[in-house]
């Protein structure tokens, strides 16, 4: 059987001293504002968790809106805590031998036009690669500019260290230029060659 309630022109408001349980045992939840808005509010926490069925499906949690989504963790009004304001995101995939690689543990950012990021710094560590490509889609002529901000103190110098082989390659022409002087410096040698001259063993 079912059980309706209804409050035609006023509200319904359910009170607990201590906690309130809402379970469906065989089904699903369904809330839902027909005109306004659906707030949760929590002195402490707000928990949401799908934690699917093992071997049969997985636990999503899905968050949709028509304009904007918008996530923000403020501690600017509390100076007696520390580590607050924090948005921490991580994804644990399977670790057994036979997941492939590919599908399981990933973080995924997909944007139809930009993905804009800014913050005083930005730190990037990878305990393998980092791949940047630019250019995936036809005649996009995509490239991959990184400037430091132009401008009395303002940006400053760009540096790039490998532990290794550094090694630039272009199908085309490969320019340097500067305002100032450019500088080679090895402690063996310098070898420059054309395609018609072999190159020297280093």
């Amino acid at each position: 059987d079912n059980h309706y309630r209804e409050a035609a022109i006023g509200n319904i408001e359910d009170f607990a001293q201590v906690d309130s349980y809402l379970t469906a045992e065989t089904g699903s939840i369904y809330e839902t504002s027909q005109a306004e808005s659906i707030y949760y509010t929590a002195k402490k926490a707000i928990d949401i968790k799908a934690c699917g069925i093992d071997g049969i499906s997985a636990g999503t949690v899905d968050i949709w809106a028509k304009e904007s989504i918008n996530i923000k963790a403020d501690s600017s009004a509390d100076t007696a805590l520390s580590n607050t304001g924090l948005i921490n995101i991580t994804t644990v995939g399977r670790s057994d031998a036979t997941a492939p690689a590919a599908t399981t543990g990933h973080i995924g950012i997909r944007a139809t036009r930009y993905i804009d990021t800014y913050s005083g710094n930005v730190s990037v560590d990878s305990a393998y690669n980092i791949n940047m490509k630019a250019g995936t889609t036809t005649a996009s002529n995509g490239k991959i500019n990184i400037e430091t901000q132009s401008g009395a103190g303002f940006g400053d110098s760009i540096n790039i260290k490998s532990n290794t082989t550094l090694r630039t390659t272009a199908t085309g022409d490969l320019s340097i230029g500067s305002s100032a002087k450019i500088k080679q410096t090895a402690t063996t040698a310098i070898y420059m060659n054309t395609s018609g001259e072999a190159a020297d063993t280093a």
